[in-house]
This record gives C-alpha cells, structure tokens and sequence, in this order.
C-alpha cells in the first residue's frame, strides 16, 4: 500500500469520527453530549423541581423538595405517619444528601470502573412492579412519587453504582486476624454467657377479686395433697392434673401448669420471686409461694448452670460481626473524606432555608 492510500485511510477514519463527536455533540445529542452535560452544566437540579435551592454540591442542586422527601422518608422508616423534627433531624437529612451528591459525582467520574448494575436495578423495578395487580396501577403510584419506570430504574441503578464507589473505596484486607477475634471475644464473652436455666410448673390462684383467707387456704389445701405425695413420678401426674383442674393461669393450666424453660435473667416471670434459690424452690418437691398477683404452687426441676460458649463456637459470628464492624467504619471514612475534599475546596454551599 503506497503513503498517499495510508494517508487516505487515516483520513478517512479520523474524518468519520470527528463527524461523530459533532453530530453527537451538537445534533442528536447523544451519549456524548450527556455526558458532557452531567459533567459541565452551571447548575443541575432535579426535573420538574422549583422549589427553593438548599445547598449546592459540586454544582448539582439539593432542594426543598428533596429535603422534605427525604424527611418523610425517614419518618415512614421510623414508623411515624408525619415527619417531624423529632423523627428526622435537619442536620441528618442534609447529611445525608450532601454524601449522596458526592458520591454519585464519584460514580460518574469512574464509570466505566464500576460493575454493570442495569440489570440488577431492572430486576429490583420489576420486584416492586410484581406487588401490584396492575401494571397501570403501578404506573400510576410511580407518578403520584414522581417518577416513571425508566427514572426510577435510573435511580435505582445510580444508588447501586454509590455502593459500588463505597465498596472500591475499602480495603479487601479488613478481614479481622484470629487475635482481633479472640480479643473481642474476651471482652464479650460475659455478654454471651447463657442464664441459668431449670424447667418450671405452678398452679395459681389469682388473688384479684377474691377474700385473701379464702384464697390462702384453698392454695394451702392443694399443696397439703401434693406435699404428702413421696413418690416423684406420682407427683408430677397429680401435680399436672391439679393444675388442669384448679390453676387459672389460662395460659399454663392445659399443659398441666408447665410454664417451660425459665431462665435465671430481668425477662423471667414471676421476678419478684426467687426461683433459682434452691433454699427457696428446692428441685422435685411442691413450694407454696405467694408473688403480688396471687398464690402458687411450684414444682421445679434441678438448676442447669449457666456457661460461657467457647471461643471456637461463636468465632466465625464474631469474626462477622468485626468485618461488619469494620467496613461500616471505612465506608464512613470514606464519606467523610469526601466531604473534607469538597469544603476545602468550597463546592459545598448553603442556601438560606
């Protein structure tokens, strides 16, 4: 091929794409000008949104609307039907649109670094889609939120490209060493300890609306029966069939008073009585006793001691709980650097409210 066909050639191919780049720029707008509209324009506020400016990132607006969304939002989440101050503070909300802003600016700029997450933002669409009966009627909630199914399926799928960001940002090498884990452990393994435990049943007579003699004496003559019982298999037949009979604990009474496993903690019923004092409640014999809400009859069996579980049964659980721990921490970090790198610079202004 003679220099002048080479030259001819690369012509050729340069001419095609700058005929490209300006039709792509300047006459069908395209993935190109976009780009260079997300990334250039004086200021980029959401579509449709003209209420009052509240803070500017990096040129891309945050406004009132966003704020209040965002506070209703948090109110939903907390289980309130209004947003209110005391469900969402101020300073958390703008907290929280400011990092998003500066993360999905990050996300931009490394794009093509970042996983494909169309798919998954699709998928997520079509989940919310598939809770209604009607297609229209969800399209028709997408407009009441303001959004279409492409805007929010565009949302979606920035949010997972923030994550990603976030993600990128963290050391792969955070996984927590054996003596991160047995460190942890012995400063929370009085935590993990298990109560002492013994499994308990009782026949009660609930003092409300009763004569307290006439009660005290039909409890004591049920457990003059059962204490005059010697042989322990005999009595816990009788004991069950009493409490069937006789307890009004509606509740235990069906299943012969058994009121299952009790653990020695401050959730266990009957706290103002000592049920792990075996000078109180001795294993195997009936104890009449008397709390605040009546009389009962118990019928115990031995204490099971409470233990610590050894380091090798919950190592990977806390294992998880530091890893956790730790990429909440960097992914944290993360944010704040951002922010520190954004007001130094001072792309982070604020509008009156």
């Amino acid at each position: 091929m003679t220099p002048i066909k080479k030259f001819a050639i690369k012509l050729y191919v340069f001419s095609a794409i700058l005929l490209y780049m300006a039709g792509d720029l300047y006459v069908w707008h395209g993935p190109l000008a976009q780009k260079f509209e997300r990334h250039f324009s004086a200021l980029r506020i959401p579509p449709n949104d003209n209420s009052p400016l509240q803070t500017v990132v990096y040129g891309e607006g945050i406004t009132k609307n966003q704020y209040d969304r965002r506070t209703r939002e948090i109110a939903l989440a907390s289980g309130h039907r209004e947003a209110t101050t005391a469900t969402a503070l101020p300073g958390t909300v703008k907290l929280g649109l400011i990092d998003e802003a500066l993360l999905r600016l990050r996300a931009r700029a490394n794009d093509m670094r970042l996983p494909d997450t169309r798919q998954e933002a699709e998928q997520s669409v079509e989940r919310m889609a598939a809770r209604h009966s009607d297609p229209a009627d969800f399209e028709a909630w997408l407009a009441t939120q303001g959004y279409t199914r492409a805007s929010l399926t565009d949302k979606i799928e920035a949010r997972l490209k923030e994550a990603a960001t976030v993600h990128r940002s963290i050391d792969d090498n955070i996984v927590p060493t054996d003596e991160n884990v047995a460190a942890y452990y012995e400063r929370l393994k009085n935590r993990l300890a298990t109560p002492a435990s013994r499994q308990i049943g009782h026949i009660f007579y609930a003092s409300l609306h009763q004569e307290p003699e006439t009660l005290a004496a039909k409890a004591k003559e049920t457990y003059a029966k059962l204490a005059a019982q010697t042989d322990p298999e005999t009595l816990k037949q009788q004991f069950a069939e009493l409490a069937r009979t006789q307890s009004e604990d509606e509740r235990t009474a069906p299943n012969g008073g058994n009121l299952g496993t009790i653990h020695d903690n401050t959730r266990r019923p009957f706290s103002d009585l000592a049920l792990f004092d075996e000078q109180t409640l001795p294993a195997g014999k009936p104890v009449l006793l008397q709390s605040k809400l009546g009389w009962h009859i118990f019928l115990a069996s031995d204490i099971t001691p409470g233990s610590i579980p050894p380091l090798d049964d919950v190592k990977d659980s806390l294992r998880t709980a530091i890893l956790n721990w730790q990429t909440r921490y960097a992914a944290e970090q993360y944010r704040e650097q951002l922010r520190k790198e954004a007001f130094f610079k001072k792309k982070i202004q604020h509008h009156d409210q």
